[in-house]
């Protein structure tokens, strides 16, 4: 890419909704590499390793659109790398899919032996000894509670 100033505007409610809407800017119209992250959380990944797991894998998938058309965006190291002639005005439409999740632990760490985390996206849920009059080691959700 050439001395070309670029502004990206990003509309969102994130982390509370997977929609971001990203307009982009250029001084002049050029060809260029824009990279957009996919969280590995909405590639069924909680953490970039097997220390955790999700309880059921997601059938969502990351939407990735550049004025209304649908790509075909490939994941390289969290990245979807958008090359193509970017001019002003341009919109880059993503949609993390962020349903509620149960998270659990390798099976060789035994203080979380049949514990749970709830996720929704970035956000990591708890409950908190002090709001719940001190009782959250004895709090039970079964297996197929339907989360929403």
């Amino acid at each position: 890419m050439s001395n070309n100033m670029v502004r990206i505007k990003q509309q969102t409610q994130y982390p509370w909704d997977g929609d971001v809407k990203m307009t982009v800017e250029p001084q002049r119209s050029e060809k260029f590499t824009i990279a957009v992250r996919i969280p590995g959380w909405a590639q069924n990944q909680p953490v970039p390793s097997d220390l955790y797991r999700y309880a059921n894998s997601s059938n969502e998938k990351v939407s990735l659109k550049v004025n209304g058309k649908e790509l075909a965006a490939q994941i390289d190291k969290g990245f979807a790398c958008i090359e193509r002639k970017w001019s002003k005005g341009d919109v880059i439409e993503l949609n993390l899919p962020m349903p509620v999740r149960r998270v659990l632990s390798h099976e060789k760490v035994e203080a979380n032996v049949g514990k749970v985390a709830l996720e929704r996206g970035p956000i990591v849920y708890c409950a908190e000894w002090p709001d719940n009059n001190g009782h959250v080691l004895n709090l039970v959700m079964p297996d197929n509670t339907k989360l929403t």
